[in-house]
């Protein structure tokens, strides 16, 4: 487990992980649930299979209660409090840390790749700046590993 949390620390370079470090009072099942849920978010494969399957039942079931409390904020008309459950399911749906890159959302783009998307010659910043790009780039940036 501590393998895969340094992964995802390496993963997120730079990003706000304060809150991810182990707090007082967790579980060792929360810490665990929460670990997998993180990296899921970074998109980072743990190596066990059997961390890989609990990875994604963590996901499909942090989708369900994110549902449910957006439910639950709607219906007391807690504004605030539904525009972050909002932000947090997309976060869930797509796999994706807090204000991440879009390009993150495409299967082939890892952070190696994603540094060269904005040089002197190209600034790509989200996927329709991608998709303009000549189909010999785009094909170059798929197949490659740069």
């Amino acid at each position: 487990m501590l393998k895969l949390v340094e992964e995802i620390k390496k993963s997120l370079e730079g990003k706000t992980f304060e809150r991810f470090d182990k707090k007082k009072g967790l579980s060792k099942l929360q810490e665990k649930v929460c670990i997998l849920l993180v990296a899921y978010l970074a998109r980072v494969t743990p190596k066990s299979q059997k961390l890989i399957e609990e990875q994604a039942i963590v996901a499909v079931e942090s989708a369900k209660l994110v549902n449910g409390l957006l439910q639950i904020a709607v219906s007391r008309s807690w504004l605030n409090t539904s525009c972050m459950i909002l932000d947090l399911s997309q976060m869930i749906y797509q796999a994706q840390y807090y204000k991440q890159s879009p390009l993150y959302q495409l299967p082939f783009i890892d952070p190696n790749i994603l540094k060269h998307f904005e040089t002197k010659k190209r600034k790509i910043v989200t996927i329709k700046d991608y998709l303009s790009l000549p189909e010999a780039e785009q094909r170059y940036f798929r197949l490659s590993n740069v």
